[in-house]
């Protein structure tokens, strides 16, 4: 396999990978060609030795690169969960009033929420 993924995306920077204990050079022994993490071995495959090849680097958004729609996620979910701290209903399922029960769906993430960060789901094949 000449092409590898790296678990987390997006990549900021890749600061080393060792292959068999050995450290690569970047544009000579591999190359990064997407923000996603997929890594090309130069020459020839990837080892398959299971942990031979170990990777140093940071992924995720720098702040001004967040896209919009995650940030706007984000809010929405803050503002729910600071609804219910104010109004004193954290946590509660169910609420009887006047003699009347009813039952209050309270979901962890919004399906708002939910429905923005499935895009930015890795998927595999």
């Amino acid at each position: 396999m000449t092409v590898a993924s790296l678990a987390d995306y997006p990549i900021v920077s890749v600061t080393s990978i060792k292959e068999l204990g050995v450290t690569l050079v970047k544009d000579t022994d591999f190359y990064q060609y997407d923000p996603a993490g997929r890594l090309r071995r130069a020459g020839h495959a990837w080892t398959d030795e299971p942990q031979g090849v170990e990777a140093v680097y940071k992924a995720g958004y720098a702040v001004e690169s967040v896209p919009q729609d995650l940030k706007m996620a984000f809010m929405v979910q803050v503002a729910e969960l600071w609804k219910r701290f104010k109004t004193q209903s954290w946590g509660e399922t169910n609420r009887t009033l006047a003699q009347q029960s009813v039952t209050l769906p309270e979901e962890d993430i919004l399906p708002l929420v939910k429905s923005v960060l499935w895009h930015y789901r890795r998927h595999s094949l």
